[in-house]
C-alpha cells in the first residue's frame, strides 16, 4: 500500500512522505569547524594526538579507521579534539565528503564537526550527507568560488529532510546492506581490473624479452630482468639506440631555467611535463607555455614529434610514451626526459613496452634515486641495458602488443564504465529512500 504523500514546499525536492519534517543542518547539529597549529610541521610527533587529515580516507567509504600522523600535545590549544563516533566532513579540497570516526583524534581547518546532534539518527544522518540531495547544494554554494571552500555557514543552510526516528534507523539499516552490496560488486570489477593489467604486464614482459616463436633457441642475456632471450637478440645499454643526433638524449631545464616566472599565456612554445606520461600513451593536458626568447636559452631540452617522452620525477617516473605532432615547439620541463632513437635500430614502440617491463625489475629501481621523491638519473638511464630483436621483429612484436594491448584495453574500459554505473546506482538508490521516494 503505498503512504500518503506531501508537497514539501521546496520545487526541487518535490513531494515526501506525510510525516517527514524540511529542516536545515543547524536545526539538528552544531557544526564546528577543525583548526591547525602552525607550522604543522612542528607539532608532528611519533606520539600523542592521532592528526586526522583528509589524506587518511578512502572516498566512499564510511569509516576512518586509522591515521598516518600524530601531533603532540602542545598543539591541542590549536585545533579541534574529536572523538570515536563522532560525525565529520571535508569542507575543502575533495568537500562534502562525510565521515565517521573509529579513531580519537585532531581535525585541521579542512574539517568540520558534527556534535550535539538531535532528532537524527547519525547514520541515517552520514547517508543524507553522502546523497545527491545535499552533494547538489554543497555544489552550488561553493560554484563561482576561486578557491571552492564550504564554510560553517554554509554547510549549516544545507537543507535536509527528517523522518521519524524509527524509520530513520530502517533506512540506514536497509542503506547498509544494500550500499554493501553494491561496493562487493564495485570491488569485484576492481579485482579485475588489476588482474587484467596484470596479464597486460605479462603480455609485454613476455614479447619484449621472449620474442614471439618460443620454439627458437635461447641464450642468458647477463641481465638477470631480462633473463633468457632469443640467440639473435642483443643486450645493449640505451645510449647505442639513441640518435646521433646533438642532444638527442636530454632532461629538462635546471631549476632556476625554467621557474613559474617563465610561463606566460598563449606562449609560442609548449612545455611537456611528465603528468602527460600515463600507461605508455601521450595525455593531452593543458599546455604551459612560454616565449621563443626564453626558448633559446634551453633549446638544449627541445623535443619534436616522434620523441620519446620520459617521467623522470615522481609517482610515474619511468614511464614514457612517444610525443604526437603538436603544431608548436616543444620544451621538456625539468621532471621529464626526452630520447630520440636511432629507428633503423629500435623502434619507438618497442622501446615504449620494453620501458613498461622494465619500470617494475631491480636492474631498473637501482637508477632511482631517493631523494625528496624518486628520481631519474640521464646518466643512470644512458647505461641501462635493453634486449633488442632484429628490426623486422621488433616491427612484428610490436604489432602484437599493440593488438592485444588493445583488447586487454578494452576489457579495462568495460569494467571500469561498469564501476561508475554502479556508482551512480549507489548514488540513486541512497537518493531515493533519504527522500522518501522509496521505503525499505
Amino acid at each position: 500500500m503505498s503512504r500518503t504523500m506531501k508537497d514539501s514546499g521546496i520545487p526541487w525536492i518535490g513531494e515526501i512522505p506525510e510525516g517527514w519534517d524540511v529542516v536545515r543542518l543547524k536545526d539538528i547539529a552544531n557544526i564546528q569547524r577543525g583548526g591547525s597549529p602552525r607550522p604543522i610541521e612542528e607539532y608532528l610527533s611519533n606520539t600523542g594526538y592521532n592528526w586526522i587529515k583528509i589524506g587518511d580516507t578512502i572516498k566512499g567509504d564510511k569509516y576512518i579507521h586509522s591515521v598516518s600522523q600524530k601531533i603532540k600535545k602542545s598543539g591541542l590549544s590549536k585545533t579541534r579534539m574529536v572523538y570515536r563516533g563522532d560525525l565529520i566532513l571535508t569542507n575543502s579540497m575533495s568537500f562534502g565528503e562525510p565521515y565517521i570516526l573509529n579513531v580519537d583524534g585532531c581535525i585541521h581547518d579542512g574539517w568540520v564537526a558534527f556534535s550535539n546532534i538531535k532528532a537524527i539518527d547519525k547514520e541515517f544522518l552520514f547517508y543524507l550527507l553522502s546523497s545527491p540531495l545535499c552533494k547538489m547544494q554543497f555544489n552550488l554554494q561553493v560554484a563561482g568560488g576561486v578557491v571552492q571552500n564550504l564554510n560553517v555557514d554554509k554547510i549549516s543552510s544545507t537543507t535536509i529532510l527528517l523522518p521519524p526516528l524509527a524509520e530513520q534507523h530502517l533506512i540506514a539499516t536497509f542503506l547498509d546492506k544494500k550500499c554493501s552490496e553494491i561496493d562487493s560488486l564495485i570491488e569485484l570489477q576492481e579485482q579485475m581490473i588489476e588482474e587484467l593489467k596484470a596479464y597486460k604486464q605479462s603480455v609485454i614482459t613476455e614479447a619484449v624479452t621472449k620474442g614471439l616463436n618460443p620454439n627458437v633457441p635461447m641464450k642468458d642475456s647477463g641481465i638477470e630482468w631480462i633473463g633468457d632471450v632469443p640467440e639473435e637478440w642483443e643486450v645493449k645499454p640505451i645510449k647505442y639506440i639513441k640518435s646521433k643526433e646533438k642532444n638527442s638524449f636530454a632532461d629538462g631545464p635546471f631549476g632556476s631555467n625554467l621557474k613559474s616566472e617563465h610561463f606566460v599565456e598563449n606562449g609560442d612554445v609548449l612545455v611537456i611535463e611528465s603528468g602527460f606520461i600515463t600507461t605508455g600513451k601521450f595525455i593531452y593536458k593543458d599546455f604551459k607555455t612560454i616565449t621563443k626568447e626564453h626558448f633559446e636559452t634551453i633549446k638544449r631540452s627541445e623535443c619534436k614529434a616522434k620523441d620519446i617522452i620520459i617521467a623522470k620525477i615522481g609517482a610515474n617516473y619511468g614511464m614514457s610514451g612517444e610525443l604526437p605532432i603538436l603544431h608548436k615547439p616543444s620544451v621538456v620541463s625539468g621532471n621529464s626526459l626526452k630520447i630520440t632513437l636511432d629507428n633503423k635500430k629500435y623502434l619507438n614502440s618497442i622501446f615504449v613496452f620494453a620501458m613498461m617491463t622494465a619500470k617494475s625489475n631491480k636492474g631498473f629501481l637501482d637508477l632511482v634515486q631517493e631523494n625528496a621523491q624518486p628520481a631519474l638519473s640521464l646518466s643512470g638511464l644512458n647505461n641501462f641495458k635493453l634486449p633488442i630483436p632484429p628490426l623486422a621483429e621488433q616491427q612484428a612484436i610490436a604489432d602484437y602488443l599493440d593488438k592485444k594491448s588493445g583488447e586487454i584495453d578494452e576489457l579495462i574500459t568495460i569494467k571500469q564504465q561498469k564501476i561508475e554505473s554502479l556508482k551512480e546506482y549507489k548514488k540513486s538508490v541512497i537518493y531515493e529512500y533519504v527522500t522518501g521516494k522509496k521505503e525499505p
